[in-house]
């Protein structure tokens, strides 16, 4: 039930997946304790991510929703690095607000790269196979093509935390390199809305103000506090 209610977190639970990772995701809609005379559909969209098939893409009016008390598995592919978010795309203004809106990274294949190989190799290797060929000409989508020239660099550790060098995408050249990582949402949230929808009353889409600009769910000065809020909510 925990899970199902998305902890009571804003942003949701993030999710990260490697490129060329087959991905299923179980979403049970379980309905809402404070509401029970509601009967909402639910949906996982992956926003702005190359779907596998329009079949799962959770745009109700192109796939399907998931009814109180079913359940569905999605499939996804990642053949694109980069990074997205998911939400519930039934009634989208509203669930974003509840907190039904969370990132999606996915991995770039370089960072398998092995310690001392070159990385203009590696993504050269890739456009040998159809699956990961880059051709900007011809895809609009294409992310990763070939550097226009050969800088020699290669997979190494990173002095700074001892780790392999992780990239942000397939560059051939190790221009996207980083060290940190931090997911960063920007939301808002507007207590009016939902102090009405949770008195049984209809909510009008049109007088939804945010009243409080969100980082990662917090408010300013919980925006740098560390660890949980008061009330326990991360």
């Amino acid at each position: 039930m925990d899970i199902g209610v998305m902890n009571g977190n804003i942003p949701a639970p993030l999710m990260a997946i490697d490129e060329d990772d087959e991905f299923f995701l179980t979403l049970t809609n379980v309905g809402m304790i404070m509401r029970p005379d509601l009967f909402e559909q639910h949906t996982v969209h992956f926003h702005g991510y190359p779907n596998a098939s329009s079949f799962y893409d959770g745009v109700p009016d192109a796939s399907i929703a998931i009814n109180i008390g079913g359940s569905f598995t999605y499939y996804y592919l990642a053949p694109d690095a980069g990074t997205y978010f998911w939400h519930c795309h039934i009634t989208p203004p509203e669930h974003l607000q509840m907190g039904m809106v969370g990132q999606i990274y996915v991995r770039p294949r370089q960072n398998r790269v092995a310690s001392g190989n070159s990385l203009y190799a590696s993504l050269q290797a890739q456009q040998t196979d159809l699956r990961t060929a880059c051709n900007p000409a011809a895809d609009i989508l294409c992310t990763n093509p070939l550097p226009v020239t050969n800088t020699g660099a290669s997979e190494g550790v990173d002095p700074l935390t001892g780790k392999p060098y992780l990239y942000a995408y397939n560059d051939g050249d190790g221009t996207t390199v980083y060290e940190v990582e931090y997911p960063l949402q920007i939301h808002g949230f507007d207590p009016n809305f939902h102090f009405v929808g949770m008195t049984f009353n209809p909510e009008a889409f049109v007088d939804m103000k945010d009243k409080y600009f969100l980082l990662n769910g917090r408010s300013y000065p919980d925006t740098v506090t560390p660890g949980p809020h008061a009330d326990g909510v991360i």
